[in-house]
């Protein structure tokens, strides 16, 4: 209907005005509920309206049953709560309701690499990639990759990347993960120079993903975050400064221009801006800006983004010279799911990332560290 037509050509606004006049035509279609569910759910990006979406969600699957994204909206408000069993359950239902659906796919694996079941993804993937058109497997590739990484191999991993079908054309999320293994190797030169032209060339080739929340660039202050930390590694202090000052102001703005309060913004931002102020030396701001934080993204508030909030808080610490925080913070969250994304925002907690990425150097003569990787090679228990 016309309100999804408008959410795919990402004008939200104008989508659920659709909506609206939709429900007033018809207020009991099942299909129109189930749009606005999408709506308050997903795209709106506001936990604050996820009741609401919820009771949407009810009334659109009682007209619905056997729709696939039903049971994927169900399966983002139950991860979003740490319900995982409960996740792992309608998510594979969508999957079998409809196997060739590549986002049902994707997020499928998703939900297994965070759960540490990296034979099932892999299951999932094999049978997703044999079935589906080429093009569509895009971000099935880019999983192999991080499922080659929490394993702790780089080559495989730039393989997965090499064989992906989108890997030449300039893609935003494509040309970080590839840079990304390059950091893991410790190839800074070719990590730098890809993630120097990521933004301009994805520009360049309409493959950068749209600025939906304020016109903030999200996708350069990510950049320019990743490439201060580069040039940290590489002892390029001034380089470094300068990067992470570029980044913070995009954070700060991006934090000032979030009136709809999505929540990746709100949770995202304030954390990285308490990393760039530990670093830049700024220690009392940087452990009150971390420390509030995560006491704003706790785990009863969003599964999902809590544990990507602590692990840049655990950078935080440890670059302020708080080692025991520090560790304290990693070890709560090898114990959780950690988001998995194609694109790393941050560093995740596999056991793979914890043994390469050069961010956790400062820890590895801890035996404490140890057992946090002993931790994060354990499947999470969904009971």
């Amino acid at each position: 209907m016309l309100g999804d037509a408008q959410f795919i050509r990402d004008d939200p606004i104008k989508g659920k005005a659709a909506i609206d006049r939709a429900l007033r035509i018809s207020p009991n279609s099942a299909e129109a509920h189930l749009i606005l569910a999408k709506y308050l759910i997903w795209l709106s990006n506001s936990e604050e309206n996820v009741p609401a979406g919820e009771k949407e969600l009810l009334i659109a699957a009682a007209g619905l049953p056997g729709r696939v994204d039903v049971f994927n909206l169900r399966a983002m408000v139950e991860e979003q709560r740490g319900q995982w069993k409960q996740a792992l359950h309608d998510r594979e239902k969508a999957a079998e309701l409809d196997p060739w659906d590549s986002y049902t796919a994707e997020d499928l694996v998703t939900l297994n690499i965070m759960l540490r079941r990296y034979e099932e993804a892999e299951r999932v993937i094999a049978h997703a990639t044999a079935i589906m058109p080429q093009q569509s497997t895009d971000f099935l590739w880019r999983q192999r990759a991080m499922i080659a990484v929490a394993r702790g191999d780089t080559k495989s991993a730039m393989a997965a990347l090499d064989a992906n079908p989108l890997r030449d054309l300039g893609v935003y999320g494509v040309n970080h993960q590839i840079a990304h293994v390059f950091v893991l190797e410790r190839n800074y030169a070719k990590a730098e120079e890809m993630l120097q032209s990521v933004v301009e060339i994805a520009r360049a080739r309409n493959m950068l993903p749209k600025l939906r929340y304020g016109g903030v660039d999200w996708p350069r202050g990510i950049t320019l975050e990743k490439l201060a930390r580069i040039a940290r590694y590489r002892g390029e202090k001034e380089k470094a400064r300068s990067y992470f000052e570029s980044a913070r102001q995009i954070f700060e703005e991006a934090l000032a221009k979030n009136a709809e309060h999505n929540s990746w913004d709100d949770s995202h931002a304030p954390a990285y801006i308490a990393e760039i102020d530990a670093a830049l030396g700024r220690k009392g701001d940087a452990i009150r800006e971390g420390r509030k934080a995560v006491e704003l993204w706790p785990l009863k508030r969003n599964a999902v983004l809590a544990p990507d909030v602590a692990i840049i808080v655990a950078i935080t610490y440890m670059w302020t010279g708080e080692r025991d925080a520090a560790l304290q913070q990693l070890a709560e969250v090898a114990k959780l799911p950690a988001s998995s994304s194609p694109l790393p925002a941050c560093p995740g907690l596999s056991a793979g990332e914890l043994k390469l990425n050069p961010i956790w150097d400062e820890l590895r003569n801890d035996p404490r560290f140890d057992k946090i990787i002993a931790e994060a090679v354990k499947p999470i228990k969904l009971d």
